[in-house]
């Protein structure tokens, strides 16, 4: 496959390389390729690349890449906009919170973004983005996409105070009705949005009644728990649905989750034993957990 030289082949080598070697090795690959040819990858390729290209903390150059693209690449794959989009939006955030992007994270607690006529352009740009991923998606059908698209749009607009007003005005409308409070409750709770429980609460015991829960009526759901419940509560969602929760966080974000939920519950020895056995996936989050741990124990995390 690697004496082909199509961007099919190439993208299909790139795959590969990811799967079987590991994001270094297909960093390594990208690198020593003249990347900045849009013609490298295909569409999905880039999507790829970008992804990799972010996870590893070259957001400018992801955005770079991502940016060039002709714009048919995006009827290829609708998903570029979409990762453009939560590329550039991370690009308005401190360096050091940007890894939360990945795993929407970014969502449960108000960040202060920073400022510029280059942060004003990301920003910009990231609306732009997320606003053409809704409408690719929605015509395909994938309102679930569609509906993350324009939840990353609406938290553009809540974190920037210029923009703020417009934001709630969302928020607001779309917490009166249950279908689509799911896709804002989050971001209510976060910026502290007032809003009637009963509508969402009620199409959520509908949907459980009628087959079970999506993974984004799931997410909706865990979100008034963790606002509205116990602590016991919460930890014994998260046990119960880790199946569904996991089709909406990755790995490193439900295990952060569980420890963070065991903590706030008292129950530290429980913590700490999903926190020692889930150290890998756990990545950066793990000292910090860590340290969560020990000053519940009243312990000095400076020592």
């Amino acid at each position: 496959m690697r004496d082909l030289d199509s961007p099919d082949a190439r993208s299909s080598l790139f795959a590969m390389l990811l799967l079987r070697n590991g994001k270094q090795r297909a960093l390594e690959w990208l690198d020593a390729n003249d990347s900045s040819d849009t013609k490298l990858l295909t569409a999905v390729g880039w999507k790829n690349a970008a992804a990799l290209l972010a996870e590893a903390g070259r957001w400018e150059e992801a955005a770079a890449r991502l940016e060039a693209l002709p714009e048919d690449y995006m009827a290829d794959c609708p998903d570029i906009p979409f990762v453009e989009g939560f590329v550039n939006a991370a690009l308005t955030l401190p360096l050091s919170v940007r890894p939360l992007v990945l795993t929407v994270q970014i969502f449960e607690k108000q960040i202060e973004a920073l400022q510029g006529v280059e942060v004003a352009r990301r920003r910009k740009r990231a609306l732009d983005c997320f606003g053409t991923a809704k409408q690719l998606l929605s015509g395909l059908g994938e309102r679930v996409r569609a509906a993350g698209a324009e939840t990353w749009r609406v938290w553009l607009l809540l974190n920037e105070p210029s923009s703020r007003q417009d934001g709630e005005r969302v928020i607001t409308t779309a917490m009166r009705e249950g279908a689509t409070a799911i896709d804002f409750v989050q971001l209510a709770y976060t910026f502290e949005i007032p809003f009637d429980s009963a509508p969402l609460e009620r199409y959520l015991a509908i949907r459980e009644l009628a087959g079970g829960l999506s993974p984004p009526e799931v997410a909706a759901k865990l979100a008034m728990f963790r606002h509205t419940r116990s602590k016991a509560e919460v930890v014994s969602f998260l046990e119960q649905e880790r199946s569904s929760i996991s089709t909406v966080v990755t790995p490193e974000g439900y295990w952060a989750l569980l420890v963070i939920a065991l903590v706030e519950a008292g129950l530290l020895e429980r913590a700490e034993h999903i926190l020692n056995d889930h150290r890998e996936d756990l990545g950066d989050d793990f000292e910090r957990l860590k340290d969560q741990i020990r000053l519940r124990r009243g312990e000095d995390v400076l020592q």
